[in-house]
């Protein structure tokens, strides 16, 4: 049960990451955020949604 809770623990935080990640913090991303970057904080964000909802 404490390695359940550590792991989701884990992509909490992970996914906060995802959603509050700057693309101008690398170099590779400098250019204006893409479509992939929109993707991927869009679905962070869903999945986070998911996590901290509890299941009816």
């Amino acid at each position: 049960m404490a390695r359940a809770a550590d792991e989701i623990d884990r992509l909490r935080k992970t996914l906060c990451e995802i959603i509050e990640a700057n693309p101008r913090m690398w170099e590779e991303l400098s250019e204006p955020m893409g479509e992939f970057e929109r993707w991927a904080k869009s679905r962070a964000i869903h999945a986070l949604g998911e996590l901290l909802t509890p299941n009816e």
